[in-house]
């Protein structure tokens, strides 16, 4: 829960920041693979959020990107921590 009250009830993929920082920088989804070295199915696995965004898959996007490792590390553990609320919930 935020300081406001605030508390979602979805989870947020990174993936979905992902889609529109490609679009923002106008990078297709194959020109991430290139740059990154990252399959075309680990990367469609990512934009689903069925794959978890490690601190070395954040570094490539960081590299990739200029987004800094930090904010994906970051979204990673927020839709993982919103994932696991869910779940909680769900029980």
């Amino acid at each position: 829960m935020t300081t406001n009250g605030y508390r979602p009830d979805y989870a947020v993929p990174p993936g979905y920041t992902l889609a529109e920082t490609l679009t923002a920088l106008k990078m297709s989804y194959e020109e991430l693979c290139e740059r990154t070295g990252l399959s075309r199915q680990y990367v469609r696995g990512i934009l689903k959020g069925e794959r978890m965004l490690t601190p070395g898959i954040a570094l490539l996007l960081e590299e990739a990107t200029t987004v800094p490792v930090r904010m994906w590390d970051a979204l990673e553990a927020n839709y993982r921590a919103a994932l696991a609320a869910e779940r909680e919930q769900s029980r």
